[in-house]
């Protein structure tokens, strides 16, 4: 089951309209769990600004620690893309920045009991 969870940051989830808190995201994967269900988790990189950056990495974090993910789990970073620019800018660069460094902190964190990997938008049909 996938969950668009965006981010384990309360003031990110605030800035981008999310209308819950971390812990109805741990009762809903909770409950997912145990049921046998295993998830795929969105978290969205670089919708807000640059200064909540670091919260969101370090409380995304500590929100999937609390998590029983295993093996059978994915966490997807999706990269937001506010134009249609081809060439890299610095706001797809500080974005990336903090794609890599959220999915290593995840990797470090969870030793590598969860998979991560990019979640491209483009690359989905609905």
């Amino acid at each position: 089951m996938y969950l668009g969870i965006e981010s384990g940051a309360e003031p990110v989830l605030q800035v981008i309209n999310k209308n819950y808190d971390r812990s109805s995201v741990i009762r809903t994967v909770k409950a997912i769990k145990s049921s046998g269900i295993s998830c795929g988790l969105i978290f969205l990189m670089g919708a807000w600004s640059e200064e909540l950056d670091a919260i969101h990495r370090s409380e995304t974090v500590s929100l999937v620690k609390q998590l029983p993910l295993d093996r059978q789990d994915i966490i997807f970073l999706s990269e937001y893309q506010s134009s249609t620019k081809t060439e890299p800018n610095d706001e797809f660069l500080r974005i990336r920045r903090q794609t890599t460094a959220l999915k290593k902190a995840l990797m470090r964190e969870s030793e590598r009991r969860v998979q991560v990997a990019p979640y491209d938008i483009n690359q989905f049909l609905y």
